[in-house]
């Protein structure tokens, strides 16, 4: 059974078998070669469809076939013109005449210089395992299509010269692309970029003019070969390169019946987009297939699920959730919470307080599961849970200033009669932000003031301090440019992180050094994405990759997109034309929530 691989550029060619007539369909792929099994050494001849003794043109091809493949851009020209004159030809000779059609340029080495001596004019820059290889970096996205045919034109040129190469796709892995920028030195990388040896050799425009002055070979010397795959009947060169080094489907010759392997060839862009729709179990049992899809599976592989973007509306009972994955909304008629203003959200639970009536309570929008709490006045403060109010240790946090160097705290648990309100003083002046920087990591409650010190309160000892950290170092004009006001903190498996925004900056990131008791500036996230919102945020691993490594935001005005992202990859918001002044945004407009698996039985 013939598999079709579905991609443009087919050219046809009929052979002429022992069992009647059989159709080739060599389709164009970017990194397809015609494999051909080592286990058959006659494999090629039975390609060819050479007889034993000797091959006549009307027996191998036939006149009417030798018009059309002088037509075909898969058989050389030449060669074919030489085929038409020999009425007999011997099948090893035909065989070479193949092999050595590839063109000669691709083996021009400059024998004049000497290699380490002009190795040596070159910058040392080695990337990793690159001391004795050529590494390039490609990408395989056609999202700009000069680049995409810059890294296929370097990448051919290499191979052309059969030594060893090691390929990163910074497309499909963000730290190929930050390792990329640490040994360059800058921020903007634009690929490809080719090492050789450990030595920067530059872009496609280096390598074009060390190709066309045939020196390029004499970088590649002491080189160790790449392997190739190929058998005996065609001398150990693959079959794809003598058939004008098309690049073709990848194809396996087996007791003389050729099957196609296209579903290892899909673009990468096209492999992406279909393994991020996976769930995690079709995921991992697709990436067994072969070890390009294992890494493409791996990169988009949706371990957790990301949270959604609960709008509260001005008037009515309905409301909005968006997913940023699928870019989708749903509503729900939620008439429970009328006259009720969010406070905080974990564990899909929503933490709730009705001003009039000073009631607090939990509510989970998906399974309209309600649970009350003791009544309390909530005023400036601001409030968190450590966890689903379902769970035993589930402890709610309050706190206000009530000078800069006294705070009041007040706790409370479900089930509780009253909250308990308690005093403590300061070693350092702290004021409590206007809106929730607070989040719960390794059992403690921490704090954000206005100013970046951060409080630490123990529900267990009930003890409250203020940690002796500067505040983040942040950019001049710190409170004329309300870099005060456009806050967010997170945490991350154990790790504090804050997030400072201003509307004509891009985002700073911070973590909490414990070690050291300092604030460290992040350049990276290591593929974590963010979700930053004034009540609560979260933090995710394992999203789909173009999620990954960014920092989500709900957008202050939306049209079509209902949120915002700026990616550290790309060092820019997405979408780039936006307006993204949180610092002058309602923080009850909305909240992220962690929503359900199966969103579908809610509704």
């Amino acid at each position: 059974m013939r598999k079709s691989s579905g991609k443009e550029n087919k050219n046809k060619v009929q052979v002429n078998g022992s069992k009647g007539m059989r159709r080739l369909d060599y389709s164009y792929s970017p990194k397809g070669v015609l494999k051909v099994s080592n286990s058959c050494p006659s494999s090629c001849k039975s390609v060819l469809n050479l007889n034993p003794l000797k091959v006549s043109p009307r027996n191998s091809f036939g006149s009417g076939s030798l018009r059309k493949l002088r037509n075909s851009s898969l058989f050389d020209a030449d060669f074919v013109a030489s085929h038409e004159k020999e009425p007999l030809i011997d099948e090893d000779e035909q065989i070479k005449k193949m092999v050595y059609a590839t063109p000669k340029a691709t083996r021009r080495v400059r024998k004049s210089i000497d290699s380490e001596t002009f190795l040596q004019k070159f910058e040392m820059k080695c990337p990793k395992g690159g001391e004795n290889c050529v590494v390039i970096y490609t990408t395989t996205l056609r999202g700009i299509r000069k680049t995409f045919e810059d890294c296929n034109k370097v990448r051919a040129i290499v191979e052309s010269y059969n030594v060893h190469m090691i390929e990163r796709d910074v497309s499909m892995h963000s730290g190929f692309k930050e390792e990329l920028r640490k040994l360059l030195g800058t921020k903007e990388v634009k690929v490809p970029i080719v090492f050789v040896k450990g030595r920067f050799i530059g872009g496609v425009d280096e390598t074009l003019k060390l190709e066309e002055e045939e020196k390029l070979g004499v970088l590649f010397e002491g080189i160790p070969k790449a392997s190739l795959d190929g058998c005996e009947g065609c001398c150990g060169v693959r079959l794809s390169d003598a058939i004008g080094n098309t690049r073709g489907e990848t194809a396996e010759v087996k007791t003389g019946n050729l099957e196609l392997q296209t579903w290892a060839d899909l673009p990468a862009e096209l492999l992406e987009l279909t393994l991020s729709r996976l769930t995690l179990a079709d995921n991992i049992r697709a990436s067994v297939v072969c070890k390009r899809w294992h890494s493409v599976a791996s990169a988009v592989r949706v371990v957790n699920q990301s949270p959604w973007l609960m709008y509260f509306p001005k008037f009515g009972d309905c409301y909005e959730f968006y997913d940023p994955v699928l870019r989708k909304v749903y509503s729900l008629e939620l008439p429970e919470l009328n006259g009720s203003r969010v406070c905080y959200t974990k564990d899909g639970w929503l933490l709730l307080y009705r001003p009039r009536t000073h009631r607090v309570f939990f509510f989970n929008p998906f399974t309209r599961e309600l649970i009350k709490l003791p009544r309390f006045e909530i005023t400036y403060q601001i409030v968190a849970f450590s966890c689903a109010p379902t769970s035993p240790g589930c402890v709610l946090f309050t706190v206000k200033h009530v000078s800069p160097t006294v705070v009041a705290i007040s706790t409370c648990y479900p089930g509780a009669t009253e909250w308990t309100s308690v005093n403590y003083q300061n070693r350092l002046p702290f004021v409590s932000s206007i809106w929730n920087k607070l989040v719960f990591c390794n059992g403690r409650f921490y704090c954000l003031s206005l100013t970046g010190w951060l409080g630490v309160f123990d529900p267990i000892e009930r003890t409250w301090s203020v940690l002796v950290v500067p505040p983040p170092k942040c950019p001049e004009n710190f409170f004329a440019k309300n870099w005060w006001k456009g806050k967010f903190m997170t945490e991350h498996e154990g790790d504090i992180l804050v997030i400072y925004t201003c509307c004509s900056e891009n985002p700073i990131i911070f973590k909490l050094d414990r070690r050291l008791m300092e604030w460290e500036e992040m350049r990276t996230l290591d593929g974590v994405t963010l979700f930053a919102s004034f009540l609560s945020s979260h933090s995710r691993t394992y999203l789909s990759g173009i999620m990954r490594n960014s920092v989500y935001f709900s957008k202050v005005r939306f049209f079509g997109k209902r949120c915002i992202s700026y990616s550290l990859d790309d060092y820019r918001y997405y979408p780039r034309k936006q307006c993204h002044d949180w610092g002058e945004q309602d923080p009850f407009d909305n909240i992220w929530i962690e929503p359900p698996k199966d969103f579908s039985a809610f509704m």
